[in-house]
């Protein structure tokens, strides 16, 4: 189980899995612990996702509890897989929401623009009609004061 948490880890960063390449680029690395701790979630490409989600899918035993009673280290760097695999989930979910809102916030822009012009044309109409209104009213107005004169 050590060995396949290893594997887990090296899929995350992007190396080969075959053990003698991990001992040699893997595990001999002095800044491993430097590249997990800056390994950047949003930067995982589509691929490794999709590696790393079967990696653990495959092994109903590669979960942290389990890993506890067989190594220390290696159940903290299955924490890791989990919670890295975890982050890549909700970041695709928060990048989705964010391009919506992008796309709801040009629909409103482009609603709102038309909504300006449409409360403009509906100025001019009130404008008018109350023009009209005034209009209507000096003519009353001067026809019963004609009326008046008349009688």
């Amino acid at each position: 189980m050590v060995k396949y948490t290893i594997e887990a880890v090296a899929i995350l960063l992007e190396e080969k899995t075959d053990w003698d390449h991990i001992k040699k680029n893997v595990l001999s690395d002095a800044g491993l612990l430097g590249k997990l701790k800056n390994l950047k979630g949003e930067n995982i490409t589509p691929k490794t996702k999709e590696k790393i989600k079967k990696k653990i899918a495959d092994n109903p035993l590669f979960i942290p509890s389990e890993m506890k009673a067989i190594n220390l280290a290696a159940k903290s760097l299955c924490e890791w897989v989990h919670a890295v695999s975890s982050f890549t989930d909700i970041f695709k979910d928060i990048q989705d929401k964010q391009s919506a809102c992008k796309k709801m916030d040009l629909e409103l822009a482009s609603a709102n623009s038309a909504l300006a012009v449409k409360q403009a044309e509906l100025d001019k109409v009130i404008k008018k009609v109350q023009q009209l209104e005034k209009s209507y009213n000096d003519s009353k107005q001067e026809k019963d004061n004609l009326d008046n004169e008349i009688k």
